[in-house]
């Protein structure tokens, strides 16, 4: 049986591969240039997912962030 710690850590992982195949075309330009007018680009999106996921992991396990 797993533990709400090894389903966080599942689906993290799980995560972290659904984001590199959904990017590794990218070109660095495609990085920095907004999808549409008014919208963020990915790498301002990318930065707010780490964040996210440094700070929840923070909380589950008691460390401090490591990210700024």
């Amino acid at each position: 049986m797993q533990t709400p710690k090894d389903v966080v850590l599942t689906q993290l992982l799980m995560g972290g591969k659904l984001l590199e195949m959904l990017t590794t075309d990218l070109t660095d330009t495609d990085y920095f240039t907004p999808a549409a007018p008014g919208t963020n680009h990915v790498a301002w999106v990318i930065g707010h997912l780490a964040r996210t996921e440094d700070r929840s992991i923070a909380a589950i396990t008691g460390n401090e962030p490591q990210l700024s």
